[in-house]
């Protein structure tokens, strides 16, 4: 199997723009929940969410371009943009028909379908049109994104919840392991701020109700926890074979080197309470990253902040390396970035190649106090180690799981 490295992040969150305010914001615990500022909340129990305020699609293309593309489609292009900038890397040296793009969406465009087909149905001129078509369409982001850099290879749109970018950036690996590419654009977006959207969750009693304290409103893991905050963003990684990368002198964040879905087929919104099949999920990637148990340092957590979620991810843990003592540091990092949904597993994808990369695990925001339910080794401040590998974990409704392995390499003499 060809070895796969990440040698470029890019990220637009409510963090700000680009991997280093991501890094910033989630080494400090700086939360980028705030009061609601695009939509009006008049009659809306929730009134917080994770914005991309400082996102203005006109720094990253011309007008005619973002009115071609619904919000998503703009965050999806200008994020991939982004990671293509840090990794450095002159694309015309590169054979495009060996590069692709596959990202993931759990709602893609359904914010700008919404306001379309309502527009439609009371007769509004211009709505309806045949940009519908391709703008409303789940998959318009990668294909923008390879349109853009002229990739040939496949361009793909997973949309599985919550685990769709985690399973895209999985699927990138197998492709470059396979030989079928050398480069991928791996990644999510997701742009769910909008009132039809955030009703059903509400209703659904995912979300938090502290309209009054957005920073603190998500507690993963925590006794009083009442749900996520909803957020919105775009984060991408470059996978490159390694010796593609080694070639070309990129710098190597990390290897991404195990990957393992599963599913719990159990309830549509409910996870398992055993966590049989997340446990599964994260041996399969362990095994499939040629690793030990203890050869795991970090795990970056589903950790929704909801009472069914944390307790039964924290069962994962138990299950997989026992009890909190023996377990690797855990975190979730959902309190600062939000929950991006599709987009979800690549933030968190970026926060353990960025952890390597550093050779710092960041702190848990919100944990306390802590549900004796949910039993794992929290990580409570910074803490500089030594990470030889992590895990990225994510759940899904429709009892969907997955788990990415990340690697150190040990050869970069980066820093």
């Amino acid at each position: 199997m060809r070895k796969v490295a990440v040698t470029g992040i890019g990220s637009i969150t409510a963090c700000g723009i680009g991997k280093d305010t991501l890094w910033q914001a989630i080494l400090h615990g700086l939360s980028g929940a705030k009061q609601l500022k695009s939509i009006s909340t008049n009659g809306l129990p929730i009134k917080i969410a994770a914005e991309a305020n400082e996102f203005n699609p006109l720094d990253f293309m011309d007008a005619t371009s973002a009115r071609r593309l619904d919000r998503s489609g703009q965050l999806a292009i200008s994020a991939a943009e982004l990671t293509i900038d840090d990794a450095a890397i002159d694309l015309s040296n590169v054979n495009k028909e060996r590069c692709g793009v596959i990202d993931g969406s759990s709602l893609s465009s359904l914010g700008m379908v919404l306001d379309q087909y309502q527009g439609f149905l009371l007769g509004e001129k211009g709505r309806g049109g045949p940009t519908m078509l391709v703008c409303g369409m789940t998959g318009n982001s990668s294909a923008a994104i390879s349109m853009k850099y002229k990739f040939k290879g496949p361009s793909a749109t997973l949309s599985h919840g919550s685990v769709s970018s985690a399973c895209a950036i999985g699927w990138g690996l197998r492709a470059i392991e396979k030989g079928e590419l050398d480069m991928v654009v791996a990644g999510g977006t997701e742009a769910p701020i909008h009132r039809a959207i955030l009703t059903p969750f509400s209703k659904a009693g995912v979300l938090s109700k502290e309209n009054d304290n957005p920073a603190s409103a998500c507690r993963p893991f925590s006794l009083n926890r009442n749900g996520f905050v909803l957020g919105e963003g775009a984060v991408y990684l470059l996978l490159e074979e390694l010796d593609h990368a080694l070639n070309r002198n990129a710098h190597i964040y990390c290897l991404l080197a195990g990957f393992a879905e599963s599913s719990d087929a159990c309830h549509p919104t409910s996870p398992d309470p055993k966590a049989l099949m997340l446990s599964s999920a994260m041996k399969h990637s362990i095994g499939d990253a040629d690793l030990k148990l203890e050869d795991i340092s970090y795990i970056n957590m589903h950790g929704t902040a909801t009472n069914v979620n944390d307790i039964a991810e924290s069962q994962a843990l138990n299950n997989v390396f026992g009890r909190p003592e023996k377990q690797p540091l855990a975190n979730s990092t959902k309190p600062i970035t939000g929950h991006l949904l599709g987009a979800t597993g690549s933030v968190e994808a970026a926060v353990c190649s960025l952890a390597i990369d550093y050779q710092i695990i960041p702190p848990m925001i919100n944990g306390t106090p802590e549900d004796p339910e949910c039993s794992i080794n929290r990580c409570h401040e910074a803490y500089k180690t030594n990470i030889k590998s992590a895990i990225s974990l994510n759940a899904s409704f429709g009892g969907r799981n997955s788990s990415l392995v990340f690697n150190k390499y040990e050869n970069n003499n980066y820093r």
